[in-house]
């Protein structure tokens, strides 16, 4: 027998050698739909969400009030089966693993229609500029890691102020440097932007922002960082008025349409607040004119990136 797994090891190793591809460093599991799962109804979500309970399949808008926290495990699967968003108003726990990402999807169903998959409406933490008590703060208390963020749509959403309707796959808007921890996740195939984050004029920033090795890819027509008003305590026109927010290793890659408008870019875009790319890949995004968007030079915004 052992000479048979020897024949059958050697021809796997030639039929990778032979293929001339290395294999991703990330395998999507967004279109993977295992076992019957759990229904998850439009209203409050809060507990424990498991692999055994997986996939949890979310048929109206869902939200973890104040006060609450949401757990997911690694290898946890949430298909949301409609036009629908979670939104964070208390807390939330998602790290998985290098091995087992937690996935934020669309329906099988959605994704069986190709390009014209219609998709979902993302994660949100939606604070308010001028209250910070819409949502709950403490150390950790948003903490996303190893996830997958994909099939996000939110084109027909409303293209105004707090904007969480319209911006970003993941949208977080007023979170202070504790608050929030979002590293090594991956947002990819999205109408709607990757990463959008909003400081907020009245947030207690004490120093920069960071986010760690998110890869970003196939975005359609938006940006893949969307940064604004990140103030702090400073009045604006004072030197510490902006904080930087660093975004460290990680990458933007495979972006379909170049920048069509003064509002739209492919990579990055900062409205008033300087923005540090470190160690940042961008590959097959287009013409590099068109990579970095800054609004307001005066009030700050500037792009610099570092290449790895």
């Amino acid at each position: 027998m052992c000479w048979r797994w020897c024949w059958v090891l050697g021809l796997c190793w030639l039929v990778v050698a032979c293929s001339g591809h290395s294999p991703s460093p990330i395998s999507s599991e967004a279109s993977r739909s295992p076992g019957p799962g759990t229904s998850v109804p439009a209203g409050p979500v809060s507990g424990h969400w498991t692999v055994g309970s997986s996939p949890y399949r979310v048929t109206g808008d869902i939200e973890v009030r104040k006060s609450t926290t949401l757990t997911i495990d690694p290898g946890v699967r949430v298909e949301f089966e409609g036009s629908y968003s979670l939104r964070v108003f208390g807390g939330i726990h998602a790290v998985g693993t290098a091995a087992q990402r937690i996935v934020f999807t669309t329906s099988p169903a959605d994704l069986a229609r190709g390009d014209a998959w219609a998709g979902w409406r993302g994660i949100r933490i939606p604070n308010n500029d001028y209250q910070t008590n819409v949502i709950d703060h403490g150390d950790r208390l948003y903490d996303l890691r190893f996830c997958e963020i994909a099939y996000v749509d939110k084109r027909d959403g409303v293209q105004a102020h707090p904007w969480d309707d319209a911006i970003g796959a993941m949208y977080v808007h007023g979170t202070t440097n504790a608050d929030l921890v979002f590293d090594d996740n991956w947002i990819h195939h999205s109408r709607s932007g990757g990463l959008a984050y909003f400081g907020a004029q009245a947030s207690v920033l004490t120093g920069p922002v960071y986010f760690h090795r998110n890869v970003i890819e196939h975005i359609v027509d938006s940006p893949a960082i969307y940064v604004a008003h990140v103030y702090g305590t400073a009045p604006p026109g004072t030197a510490d008025h902006n904080l930087a927010v660093h975004v460290v290793g990680g990458a933007a890659r495979h972006f379909i349409g170049p920048r069509t408008s003064d509002s739209v870019s492919t990579v990055g875009a900062t409205w008033d607040t300087p923005v540090y790319l470190d160690n940042f890949e961008i590959t097959d995004c287009g013409d590099q004119a068109h990579w970095y968007l800054a609004w307001q030079p005066q009030l700050g915004a500037v792009i610099h990136r570092t290449t790895p």
